[in-house]
Formats: C-alpha cells, structure tokens, sequence
C-alpha cells in the first residue's frame, strides 16, 4: 500500500511524463507532415514522368509510381512517421488513466484517514 508522499509523486511524476509526451506528440505531428509532403512531391514527379517521358497508361501510373524505390522508401518513412505518432497519442491517453488512477487512491487514502480531498 502507497502513502499520500509515494502516490502524490507518482502523479507529479505520470503528469510530467505526460507532458513530455504532448510535446513529443507535437515533434511526431512535424516529422509526420514533413514526411507525407516529401512523399506527395515524389510521387507527383514520378507519375509526371512516368505519363510525359515513359508514355505508361494512365491505368498503370499509380501503381508503378508507387513500386519506385525512391517512392516507397518515402512513403515508408511516412508510415513509420504516422506510427510515431499513434504511440505517443496512445502513451498520453494511457497516462492520463494513470493519473485517473493515482487521484482515486490519494482520494480514497484521505478518505480512510478521514481527511477531506
């Protein structure tokens, strides 16, 4: 069993990492944007090319810029952009029920002692 002292520093401590969490959600938000512009630029060009210069049919542009390595390296890096940042939402909402937590022990340890919360 935790004291108010031990379960007050656990919610400091989860409120702080959730806030470092918010700005590293941020951070993710950028490196995400920076990495679907970059994507949507290349594929643009390569499918520009592939109609101007290669003369491809339209119904087989798509799928064929998107096979160009230089493509999928960039669309992967996007997708791992888009993960980054679904964890850190995840790490923040599973933080916020942590501290949830924390307060309904440190309510439920004032209310034992019978103190007012």
């Amino acid at each position: 069993m935790y004291d108010g002292i031990d379960l007050t520093t656990a919610l400091m401590d989860t409120l702080q990492d959730c806030n470092n969490a918010v700005a590293q959600l941020m951070n993710d938000g950028i490196a995400m944007a920076s990495a679907r512009q970059k994507y949507r630029v290349a594929i643009a060009k390569k499918q520009l090319e592939l109609r101007e210069v290669e003369k491809l049919p339209a119904t087989l542009i798509n799928d064929v810029s998107r096979g160009d390595p230089d493509c999928a390296a960039l669309k992967f890096d996007l997708e791992r952009c888009e993960v980054a940042y679904e964890a850190t939402k995840q790490r923040i909402m599973l933080r916020k029920r942590e501290a949830d937590i924390i307060r309904e022990q440190i309510n439920r340890e004032y209310a034992q002692r019978g103190l007012n919360g």
